[in-house]
């Protein structure tokens, strides 16, 4: 139980102090094209669809690699959207649905490449350094153009016979050529990706079932509710699946926690959560145990893997379903779940937490100006704290009201044994290395600075709310990006 209450402490300081860490954001529907086919040993595909963005090389931080995805059908964000793993790509080739290869180009125009295919029981991805034991082919790739913005061009591969001839036999055959033009974004893959159909049910429902050890719940009611605004503006909602009906008063300014002691209240044993934001793909669901009756904050949870799948997500509604393919055993559980739901998205109406912009303030002096002096000397001085008591003090001198509201409760409730383990976390999540005010804009009371350092060894952005609260400036809401 005390790990779920620092885990609860720990979150609540983060929907506070807004720490959330995330990837890449959603990509524009960009019409790039592709014409061309792919062979892996006896099968031949042809590739319709261009997904493409900029990635760090791999060797070299300061330097970037073009990274272009071709498959053979429209393919979901979350599957294309790993950073330059294959994982998800990989494991849709296995299971048979999706097709296709990937390169990776160089500022000096030299190409690796994977092919994502799967049969008689071989790889579902070849990549050209595979093994020791083929000789690696090397890809051709003949641009037209090769700019920041778009790369146009070709590229073709033909694997090579081993000397071998015992070698020659196994050794995997294949061939690529494709002629193409994509753009290029910064921190956006590019591409028109599959979207899936609409539930088609009335708002506020549900419809489908969670197995949990066998035992089947039937999930009747969807909420969504605005958890909060992602500085980079985006919005950020909580969603939940529920059997039982929520009351309504519980939906007015609702975390996840509120909404996890409603549908407590409301009878509920087991849920579905999920958080969504406009750009960050959403990751598996989790499922929350609603334990003792007697106890409204008697909870769990497990993390199993499931699909998401979105037809809409936006300030008006979510709209989708949530499945797994198979049973899913979680330690000693074992989850299944099939949902669909259409959620109305609940909104606070307070804007206190949204950003100051080009549209509705004016820019930063060079350095930040004021906001951006407070920010820093608040950020240089959270390493030299020693206990949580004296990060409160810190806090409250340099924290804006609305936002030490939240932290206070949230460092009362951190267990006195559990103390300097926070303290090691929540001076990383408060603290971003090497920080500097890059711009960003301010009115007379608020402004939204625009930071810049590193996070264990990674580069950092971050976007941080200031505000002007008696004659002192004070941070307010921040969200963070770690590349």
């Amino acid at each position: 139980m005390k790990r779920i209450i620092l885990m609860i402490s720990l979150a609540l300081m983060c929907v506070g102090l807004g720490c959330n860490k995330a990837a890449s954001g959603p990509p524009p529907e960009i019409a790039n094209t592709v014409d061309g086919s792919f062979t892996f040993n006896d099968e031949t595909a042809k590739v319709s669809h261009a997904y493409a963005r900029l990635v760090k090389n791999e060797k070299d931080d300061h330097k970037q690699d073009v990274m272009i995805v071709f498959t053979d059908r429209p393919a979901p964000w979350r599957v294309i959207d790993q950073n330059g793993s294959d994982s998800e790509i990989e494991k849709k080739a296995r299971e048979g649905e999706l097709k296709g290869f990937s390169i990776r180009v160089a500022e000096d125009k030299t190409v690796s490449f994977t092919i994502y295919s799967y049969q008689h029981g071989n790889t579902a991805a070849y990549p050209s350094d595979f093994s020791e034991e083929f000789p690696p082919a090397k890809a051709e790739f003949k641009p037209v153009s090769f700019t920041p913005n778009l790369v146009q061009g070709n590229v073709s591969v033909k694997s090579e016979k081993p000397v071998d001839d015992e070698k020659a036999e196994y050794a995997p055959k294949y061939e690529f050529a494709a002629t193409f033009t994509v753009s290029l974004k910064p921190d956006k893959w590019t591409g028109v990706f599959y979207k899936p159909p609409p539930s088609t049910l009335e708002p506020g429902r549900a419809n489908g079932q969670l197995v949990v050890d066998g035992k089947v719940m039937k999930l009747n009611h969807a909420y969504a509710v605005q958890s909060g605004r992602d500085l980079f503006e985006e919005t950020k909602v909580t969603f939940i699946a529920t059997e039982k009906p929520l009351a309504p008063e519980a939906l007015k300014d609702a975390g996840l926690q509120d909404l996890l002691r409603a549908a407590h209240q409301a009878g509920n044993s087991h849920v579905i959560s999920e958080d969504f934001t406009t750009r960050e793909a959403p990751r598996d669901p989790l499922v929350w145990r609603l334990k003792d009756p007697q106890n409204p904050d008697s909870w769990d949870y497990d993390h199993p893997s499931a699909e998401v799948e979105l037809s809409q997500l936006d300030a008006k509604a979510i709209d989708g379903k949530i499945y797994t393919k198979k049973p899913y055993e979680w330690f000693d559980h074992t989850y299944e779940m099939n949902v669909s739901f259409n959620a109305p998205v609940v909104t606070s109406g307070d804007p206190i937490d949204g950003p100051v912009t080009a549209s509705n303030g004016k820019p930063l002096p060079a350095g930040g100006g004021a906001p951006g002096t407070a920010y820093l000397t608040f950020v240089q001085a959270v390493p030299s704290v020693n206990s949580l008591k004296e990060l409160a003090q810190l806090l409250e001198a340099s924290q804006s009201t609305r936002v030490f509201g939240e932290t206070k409760k949230s460092l009362a409730s951190v267990p006195a044994d559990k103390e300097k383990e926070a303290l090691g976390v929540l001076k990383s999540i408060l603290t971003i290395k090497d920080a500097r005010v890059d711009g960003g804009f301010w009115t007379s009371d608020k402004a939204t600075l625009w930071i810049t350092g590193t996070d264990e060894g990674k580069k950092a952005s971050a976007r941080v709310n200031m505000h002007l609260e008696n004659n002192r400036w004070k941070v307010g809401a921040g969200s963070t990006r770690v590349e």
